[in-house]
C-alpha cells in the first residue's frame, strides 16, 4: 500500500499494487519515453519483514513522485490509470488490454 500525492499537492493517490505491477508500469514508461530516465524499482526480495516492507513502501512512494513530476510521463494513461483505479480487477484489465496493445505493435510488419 503506497501512498503519494502529485508534485503541486492537490492531489492525493492510495495506490495497491503488487511489485510486479510497478516492475510493469516502469517497463511501460520506458518503452513510451526511450529519451526519458524512469528510476529503478527495488530489487525483489522473496521474504519480507516489517521494517523493510515500510521501506518498501517508501521507495515505490518515492518511484511515483519522480515520476510524476515529469510533465511528459505524468499524463500517459496507464500511469493515470495505476494512480487512480481502486478495483485491482479493472486495473489489471487495463494492464493486459497494455500487454495486447504490445503484442500488435510487435506483429506489425514494416512496410
Amino acid at each position: 500500500n503506497v501512498s503519494t500525492s502529485s508534485p503541486d499537492g492537490s492531489v492525493k493517490y492510495d495506490v495497491r499494487r503488487k511489485d510486479a505491477d510497478f516492475l510493469f508500469l516502469r517497463k511501460h514508461l520506458k518503452r513510451c519515453y526511450p529519451h526519458i530516465i524512469i528510476p529503478p524499482c527495488p530489487e525483489k526480495q522473496p521474504k519480507l519483514i516489517a521494517d523493510r516492507i515500510k521501506r518498501r513502501e517508501r521507495y515505490y512512494s518515492r518511484f511515483l513522485q519522480a515520476v510524476a513530476r515529469c510533465e511528459e510521463l505524468k499524463s500517459n494513461g496507464f500511469l493515470i490509470s495505476f494512480l487512480s483505479e481502486k478495483d485491482l480487477k479493472l486495473f489489471t484489465q487495463k494492464q493486459k488490454d497494455m500487454e495486447k496493445q504490445k503484442e500488435k505493435i510487435r506483429a506489425r510488419p514494416f512496410t
